[in-house]
């Protein structure tokens, strides 16, 4: 079960819309998803970190298959009721 703990949302015309923590199974919390406005709709951008070698960001945290989908319904479905 994963639930949204916290959800802050961002003001301006940026693309980060919002950033969400999450409780995963009640056991762990996830801080630092971001609502994003893509090219596509909405989507839900994990924690990343910024490589010193090459400068790209990768993901901290991965969710794979179904846990990844019902992941991004419950941050959107957070973010459109605030």
């Amino acid at each position: 079960m994963i639930e949204v703990v916290r959800l802050f949302k961002c003001e301006g015309e940026g693309n980060i819309k919002a950033y969400a923590d999450v409780q995963v199974a009640g056991e762990v919390i996830i801080k630092g998803l971001r609502v994003i406005a893509g090219e596509s709709g909405l989507f839900v951008g994990m924690p990343a970190n910024k490589s010193k070698k090459d400068g790209k960001y990768y993901d901290i945290v991965i969710f794979q298959g179904d846990s990844k989908k019902i992941l991004e319904d419950a941050v959107l479905t957070a973010y459109k009721a605030e």
